[in-house]
């Protein structure tokens, strides 16, 4: 069989980058020592792009490896790799994949993010999430720290704070209100599936969600005197991420996205979601809303913020019990 028709020799010269966070020289260096395969992926953009156009028959062009497959995150590094704007789908300047690209490299960032949600259930109207507001700090080296505001608790507004240090290799969580601590120490295995997380923040996900459907481009506008690019995507068979337990059923879907001009970095998203859930055979319909703002990319941080101060009169607690 001819080489250049069996991708499994380009399966296995992928998956040494796919999942990267190294920055773009390492990319630089995976196309010199995989020219093969380098070629071939352009070759194959080259022979179909006019016959395929737009969004999707850019992605499905790309996605036949079965490496490929596993992530769309993946072909956003594949198209940095062979030097593509992919899924630009409109006269945009910006490239969505190429968004995802840059946020990986990264390595700390701060952003505020506020959610709620509305539940009916036979004609009763009542609260199910109710506007939390949370600011979140995120270091690739370090870990993370999410405090949660609530002007209710009589603690400077602040509710809950979470940490995960990736040098003590602990997680913390604290209630100031309640005076109560958790704390648990991690394993490699543990500290290696946070760390995963690190760089799923909202705007990732938002922007995985619109490349895996039918989207828009909202053009140019001012966010906080800040020249962004929009994009939203109505289709409802967007994936997306909930506080729920029980995964809902989506009914709308309306997400929108704006990324600074010149950083090419997210500065706002909103997601309005409607959705159903069966409960005790009756349905429950959701009406949820979430944004996220104020991003801060590429900040100084030292490894003291994520490393909790425990107050001597706070109280071990552990919220799964025992």
């Amino acid at each position: 069989m001819n080489r250049q028709d069996n991708d499994n020799w380009l399966d296995e010269a992928l998956a040494e980058v796919i999942g990267s966070r190294k920055p773009y020289a390492d990319f630089e260096k995976w196309k010199n020592d995989h020219p093969d395969a380098v070629k071939m992926l352009t070759s194959r953009v080259g022979r179909q792009i006019s016959a395929t156009p737009g969004p999707l028959g850019m992605r499905s062009i790309i996605m036949r490896s079965p490496i490929v497959k596993l992530s769309a995150a993946a072909v956003a590094v594949i198209a940095c790799l062979i030097g593509l704007s992919l899924w630009k789908g409109t006269e945009s300047g910006i490239a969505l994949a190429d968004v995802l690209a840059r946020i990986e490299q990264v390595d700390a960032y701060r952003y505020k993010w506020s959610s709620s949600a509305i539940g009916e259930q036979a004609g009763k109207t009542f609260k199910m999430v109710d506007d939390w507001q949370y600011t979140d700090l995120i270091s690739q080296k370090y870990g993370f720290k999410s405090e949660q505001l609530n002007p209710e608790v009589n603690t400077g507004g602040v509710g809950t704070i979470e940490y995960f240090s990736i040098p003590q290799r602990i997680k913390v969580s604290l209630w100031p209100k309640d005076k109560r601590y958790w704390r648990t120490e991690l394993d490699d295995a543990e500290v290696e599936k946070e760390a995963l997380f690190l760089n799923e923040n909202r705007a990732s996900s938002v922007i995985k969600s619109i490349l895996e459907c039918k989207y828009e481009s909202l053009g140019r506008s001012i966010i906080n005197d800040i020249e962004v690019e929009g994009f939203r995507t109505t289709d409802p068979n967007c994936k997306t991420m909930t506080p729920f337990t029980q995964k809902p059923r989506q009914v709308q879907v309306d997400i929108r996205i704006w990324m600074d001009v010149k950083t090419r970095l997210p500065v706002r998203t909103e997601e309005d979601l409607n959705l159903e859930i069966t409960n005790n055979n009756e349905v429950v319909h959701i009406q949820f809303h979430l944004i996220t703002y104020d991003y801060e990319w590429d900040i100084p941080v030292d490894a003291a913020e994520f490393v909790p101060v425990i107050p001597d009169d706070y109280v071990y607690y552990n919220p799964l019990g025992g």
